[in-house]
């Protein structure tokens, strides 16, 4: 079976983002898997990512993933992002520009 050449070319970069993202999670970059974790429920996380996404500048997975801070400094980025004024409006959410980075990883990955 041949599979179409649009249908490999949408989903060769998502395979790729995932692979890099896991490759991450096992090589050293388990905060983004524990920053992941913080964020509840996968599904409803996804959905929010998703509207991250549209509201967002895309980049790569790997971009995003090393974008993020370290679990300890999570909070105090997300803080330091509103205070500068800098948010996301992604439907009826309003985000810190870290936590729609955040969000928008998990839709790319899952």
């Amino acid at each position: 079976m041949r599979l179409p050449r649009r249908f490999v070319l949408a989903a060769l970069p998502a395979g790729i983002g995932g692979w890099v993202v896991a490759r991450l999670w096992l090589g050293g970059g388990s905060d983004v898997q524990r920053l992941m974790r913080l964020l509840g429920d996968p599904e409803k996380a996804r959905a929010i990512g998703e509207a991250c996404l549209r509201a967002i500048d895309q980049a790569p997975a790997e971009e995003i993933a090393r974008s993020l801070p370290a679990e300890s400094d999570f909070r105090a980025s997300v803080r330091a992002d509103f205070a500068a004024g800098r948010i996301v409006l992604a439907d009826s959410w309003v985000l810190s520009a870290t936590e729609a980075r955040l969000y928008a990883l998990v839709a790319m990955t899952s």
